[in-house]
């Protein structure tokens, strides 16, 4: 495996003109919960932060301050049937390969080093190292309807098992995918060349399916979570920004000057705080409405899918099922818990009967109430939660049976986290 090179693809500086046109203000979510609207905002370089108008309560000072940056306008392009890069970082990019021009690798990369260009919704044509990829799947002229079940599934279980030495093309055929392992030399919109032992074949887009690429070390983890206006993401560091754009180091190692209208939102890890899917709970209780005990899932549903309460989605927070207590074990570090809750809405399989959830979530602070949801409904939007947790010992969150027994009852803890002063 090749030594990863640091591609800087700096697009216009925000400072640069002609500037990007500024994004119409800034919804700001502090790490404490408090949420601030404002018309523009200024990013160190050292990650101080200055808001205008600066706000009179909540204190904002540092990007540690910061839980999420959302732009109030960005721009959605027309959806179209793209090709997929999974990143390492767990992030997706969607868009399409791009043809490097002859002779040069892609970005201007050395020979030696793997990558494909691709067009992304970053603005200019990125590189992307196949060491930042986990893998590739081709849309070209394919759609889900003409596409085999077994080819999707086929991609997903190498995907799940990658292999540290090898990359695996799978491609689509009349009696089911055919799998080669070996290594992926090179992927441009007009095809692809795959080693296989000493030989390299090569071929069309037309029947290739994806990629799957080797397990390579792990990526530094990177601060900041960027969720981009045409449905992508992809993890970074923040370098600087303003009213117009915000710069980073992306995990693919290209450095990006990208303006507000193409970024849906910022999601910001904090050193202030600690999620508690992070943490292992000092007790778990779990009992069905007749006696099932339910599973509890950390960071995904309990269907395996994406965190979900109504359109919102999470990449961190717990799935429980009524009714449920999961308790911690708190130190004296700690000064507010905050979180986003609800009921997952979505069928559970195929097929399945909708069920009209019904709970009530609490939260306990040494065994007394802290917080009261009242009646929840599946179906309603994601309630916001911000707790003074000061001196409490054991902090527990509790799913309770609502009006009808425990059907449908899947709770949402979206985002549950401890802060620190």
């Amino acid at each position: 495996m090749t030594t990863p090179v640091v591609f800087l693809l700096t697009f216009a500086a925000c400072s640069s003109t002609p500037r990007a046109a500024p994004a119409a203000g800034f919804r700001i979510v502090t790490v404490d919960g408090a949420e601030i609207d404002v018309a523009s905002l200024t990013i160190g370089g050292d990650g101080s932060v200055r808001l205008s108008p600066e706000p009179s309560a909540a204190v904002v000072r540092r990007l540690d301050d910061l839980f999420r940056v959302t732009p109030t306008r960005s721009d959605r392009p027309a959806p179209v049937p793209p090709s997929e890069f999974l990143l390492a970082d767990g992030g997706t990019l969607r868009g399409r390969l791009v043809e490097a021009q002859r002779g040069a690798s892609p970005g201007g990369a050395p020979a030696r080093e793997r990558a494909v260009l691709a067009e992304v919704g970053l603005g200019d044509p990125v590189p992307l190292p196949f060491e930042a990829l986990a893998a590739i799947r081709i849309a070209s002229k394919k759609t889900p309807e003409t596409v085999p079940a077994e080819d999707e599934r086929s991609f997903r279980e190498r995907l799940e098992r990658r292999d540290a030495t090898r990359d695996v093309l799978i491609a689509l055929g009349p009696d089911g995918p055919s799998v080669w392992p070996g290594a992926l030399e090179s992927l441009t919109p007009s095809g692809w060349a795959f080693r296989v032992g000493g030989r390299t074949h090569r071929g069309g887009l037309e029947r290739l399916y994806g990629v799957v690429l080797a397990a390579a070390s792990p990526t530094p983890v990177r601060p900041a979570r960027i969720r981009l206006a045409c449905g992508g993401d992809f993890s970074a560091a923040v370098l600087g920004g303003d009213a117009s754009c915000l710069r980073v180091l992306a995990s693919f190692g290209a450095e990006l000057s990208l303006p507000w209208t193409r970024i849906e939102r910022v999601d910001l890890t904090s050193g202030r705080v600690r999620y508690l899917s992070d943490l292992a709970p000092a007790k778990i209780e779990s009992r069905g409405f007749f006696g099932h005990r339910w599973p509890i899932r950390t960071d995904r549903s309990l269907t395996g899918d994406a965190l979900r309460v109504g359109e919102r989605t999470f990449s961190k927070g717990l799935a429980v099922h009524a009714y449920s207590r999961v308790s911690y074990t708190l130190g004296d570090e700690y000064d507010r818990f905050a979180a986003a809750i609800g009921l997952d809405a979505r069928q559970p399989f195929e097929g399945a009967v909708p069920l009209e959830g019904h709970a009530v979530f609490r939260v306990l602070g040494d065994e007394r109430v802290l917080y009261n949801s009242g009646p929840v409904r599946a179906g309603s939007p994601p309630k916001e939660m911000n707790i003074d947790v000061r001196g409490v010992r054991t902090l527990a969150l509790e799913l309770d049976f609502g009006d009808d027994l425990d059907l449908g009852d899947r709770g949402v803890w979206g985002d549950a986290r401890l802060v620190r002063p």
